[in-house]
């Protein structure tokens, strides 16, 4: 029978958007404010389910080390097996991370895997979604650890990050948009393609991209709020496509800004953004309209 008090967290990119397709550092961790889990109930449609399983079904998986149980995902949707969640679709979230891992969880064979095996195997069932997945939104909502990725194929996992500062807040903006990423990821590609860009916009993101993380993982809020209005500032200049007419406003007041900066999460574009906000500053009158969700 299939456990369906487990939950499955959505997971935040914090650093690393788009410069991790180029080598730099990456950081995600799980977010339990959203989240999903299986549950049951005969008067709901799981018919969605057919496409994925299908596709699953054409995965010779004994060449991963891995079984399938079929049988027993088709027994279970026949009691109504549906997945509950509450993560944003559309947001970078890891909605469909979340699905592998709950997936991956419940109807594959998982001894003998090491974690390099158990992270391929989540890209394969995550393909079904994105067609290419690096599985590490399925590995954060599985494992429920943060990953830092070191390049395209070595990671390390973090038990626990730190969020908690002294002096700030971190918090996402919630732009309540929806986002095709494949759209923003062209606009990257083809920034990319510049000469000015690749030999010298890129090398300094990756510099600063690097540096953040190690802040922020030993603590140092003061570089990370310094790193951060740099990264903000190129973000600014070099992708303002990806920046959303409605804060844009608000991002131009975060620039230089002693009380609070702003950058991407994840593609841009819509779904969150992230924002390191001193304590103690009013947001009122800046933030009245937007929603801002504590990390």
């Amino acid at each position: 029978m299939t456990d369906h008090k487990k939950y499955y967290p959505s997971k935040i990119l914090l650093f690393g958007e788009y410069t991790i397709i180029d080598g730099s550092n990456a950081l995600a961790i799980p977010f339990k404010k959203f989240k999903s889990r299986w549950n049951f109930d005969t008067q709901k449609d799981n018919t969605e389910f057919v496409p994925f399983i299908e596709y699953l079904m054409n995965i010779d998986w004994k060449k991963y080390n891995t079984f399938f149980n079929q049988e027993k995902l088709f027994a279970d949707l026949k009691r109504g097996l549906y997945f509950d969640s509450n993560i944003p679709v559309g947001y970078g979230a890891g909605s469909s991370g979340s699905i592998t891992a709950a997936i991956f969880d419940s109807y594959f064979k998982k001894n003998d895997l090491n974690i390099y095996q158990i992270k391929n195997i989540l890209s394969l069932i995550e393909g079904f979604f994105h067609g290419v997945s690096s599985g590490i939104d399925p590995m954060v909502s599985y494992l429920k650890k943060a990953l830092k990725l070191i390049d395209k194929t070595e990671f390390e996992l973090i038990d626990k990050v730190d969020v908690t500062f002294e002096n700030y807040s971190l918090y996402l903006l919630d732009t309540k948009v929806k986002r095709e990423t494949k759209k923003y990821v062209d606009i990257y590609n083809n920034e990319i393609k510049t000469k000015e860009f690749k030999e010298k916009i890129l090398p300094k993101m990756i510099f600063l991209n690097n540096n953040i993380i190690s802040s922020f993982l030993i603590s140092d809020e003061k570089k990370c709020f310094s790193l951060l209005n740099e990264i903000s500032s190129l973000q600014y200049k070099h992708f303002k496509k990806m920046i959303i007419p409605s804060i844009e406003k608000l991002w131009i007041e975060s620039l230089g800004s002693e009380d609070f900066s702003m950058k991407l999460c994840g593609a841009g574009g819509g779904g969150f953004y992230l924002l390191m906000i001193k304590k103690g500053f009013e947001t009122n009158m800046l933030f009245n309209n937007l929603e801002l969700i504590k990390i």
